[in-house]
């Protein structure tokens, strides 16, 4: 026989749809994942991660395609029977009855619908008979959970590429300039920070007063607390955290003002570099007092707390004066393109996984030949076919065939 030469390109697409590509790549991509979230997050914008998502969505979208194809003309058209025959199957049947062609037909098809099958008839003109069907829901789940991950990986790799995502503080009254996708320029400016406390001092929530402006035109305002973000056209702002900024003064031994800085809470500010002093603010109490560690030649030395704008003397030479405190608002701001893809592919994945799982698929063949008289083949490539077939009862008489 002449050998079919393929042209490289139907070649090369063969390999990429092949099923052995498709898990190659999948466990390329969930090793890429790991090792990106362990060692190097900016490994899912590069080429390495990038190529392999690519080709494992090219595998999954030619698959889909390609069963989708097979599913599709299944209910309208006809059947073929298995290469090797029905004597091939697994499971065989083969038994004379006393009634004809049509009747015998007409029987097996009443006795298969009744327990849930479709039928179809067969291609072949030689031989009468159909093809039978229960459960034709699973390959149409194992379709959706294709397209299902075609929609995840593609979806998770745009996102990737496209999300915008930035972290900032803002104290009452400030602005953030935005540059969002197509280059719309937003204005977020935070109106008011509130910090609220429990009774026992804990901090309860933190509210942030934001708005979206466009050319100076408010386009949205909101209260944005931790569990409830501003969403405006996909750009959601989040409230992360909160922090308080302490201007702190160096004052001389005469009280004069010397070196001024606006500490974090956390930061340490050198204040007598000869004897070795530093002072840093930590926090802030509900009752407006900051509490305060000093540091001598790099060691805490003492603590306590001050009411702002108090002197703290810390030698006859130096002393330290915190002012007011402004509070900023810590707020996180991300826009996921990606996520109505993500959406849509992880309730598809669902519902393909259930109709996979909860719908068993059991085909079965019957032909009716009349040569010598009526004889009746069933094949089967299911094991659970094996008790249908015995319980049609279309004759006591039976002979029969079992291949493992």
């Amino acid at each position: 026989m002449k050998e079919i030469l393929l042209p490289p390109a139907v070649k090369c697409l063969r390999t990429v749809a092949a099923m052995e590509t498709g898990f190659a790549l999948l466990f390329l991509l969930i090793g890429l994942s790991v090792a990106g979230a362990l060692l190097r997050p900016h490994l899912y914008h590069t080429l390495w991660f990038s190529l392999p998502a690519g080709l494992l969505c090219l595998n999954l979208a030619l698959n889909s395609w390609r069963q989708f194809c097979s599913l599709f003309k299944a209910p309208f058209g006809v059947s073929l029977l298995p290469p090797g025959g029905i004597e091939s199957c697994p499971v065989y049947r083969c038994l004379p009855v006393p009634t004809g062609e049509k009747k015998t037909l007409s029987l097996a098809a009443s006795r298969l619908k009744s327990q849930g099958f479709r039928l179809q008839p067969l291609a072949e003109r030689q031989e009468s008979g159909f093809y039978a069907v229960k459960g034709w829901p699973a390959p149409w789940g194992t379709l959706a959970v294709h397209i299902a991950l075609l929609l995840i990986i593609s979806g998770a790799a745009y996102g990737r590429q496209h999300e915008f995502t930035v972290n900032t503080f803002l104290p009452a009254g400030g602005i953030y300039e935005l540059n969002t996708a197509g280059n719309t320029r937003l204005t977020l400016r935070l109106h008011n920070f509130i910090t609220r406390y429990y009774r026992d001092g804990t901090f309860s929530d933190w509210i942030s007063d934001v708005s979206l402006e466009q050319n100076g035109h408010e386009l949205v305002r909101q209260k944005v607390k931790v569990n409830e973000p501003l969403n405006y056209k996909g750009l959601k702002i989040y409230q992360m955290s909160y922090s308080n900024r302490i201007r702190t003064q160096v004052l001389t031994s005469s009280g004069a003002a010397g070196r001024e800085a606006l500490l974090k809470e956390g930061d340490i500010l050198t204040v007598d570099e000869p004897a070795g002093l530093a002072i840093q603010p930590v926090g802030v109490t509900p009752q407006g007092r900051i509490f305060y560690w000093v540091y001598h030649q790099g060691q805490p030395f003492c603590q306590g707390t001050i009411s702002p704008e108090k002197p703290l003397s810390l030698t006859s030479r130096v002393s330290v004066r915190f002012g007011p405190v402004i509070p900023f608002s810590g707020l996180y701001i991300k826009r996921d393109p990606a996520v109505p893809w993500l959406g849509i592919g992880f309730v598809l994945l669902t519902a393909g996984l259930f109709l996979s799982l909860y719908s068993r698929r059991v085909s079965l063949w019957l032909t009716v030949t009349t040569s010598q008289g009526t004889l009746v083949r069933l094949g089967s490539w299911n094991g659970e076919a094996a008790a249908i077939l015995d319980n049609l009862r279309l004759d006591s008489t039976l002979s029969r065939k079992q291949g493992e």
